[in-house]
């Protein structure tokens, strides 16, 4: 809980800084609190778009509420978004 409350610390002063604010989701999943985890994805999700990084996190959530299909999707859409090389 301290590591979290370092993060949301950060985030009162710095609300926009994106590393923290994965930092701070990533805690939430450890902490199993999935609903403030889910929230803080999906604002990131809309601010930064689909990073490898948010894809990592969001299939983390999943998983580790015991849905590996979703987190296996999850990384199988961010994969297929990526652009072909030619």
């Amino acid at each position: 809980q301290k590591a979290l409350d370092g993060w949301l610390s950060i985030l009162k002063r710095r609300p926009r800084d994106e590393g923290a604010r994965r930092a701070a989701a990533g805690v939430m999943i450890d902490l199993k609190q999935w609903g403030d985890a889910a929230k803080l994805l999906d604002e990131l999700a809309a601010s930064s778009g689909n990073s490898l990084e948010l894809a990592a996190l969001r299939a983390r959530w999943a998983a580790d509420q015991g849905d590996v299909n979703t987190a296996r999707l999850v990384l199988a859409d961010h994969i297929a978004s990526l652009p072909r090389a030619s």
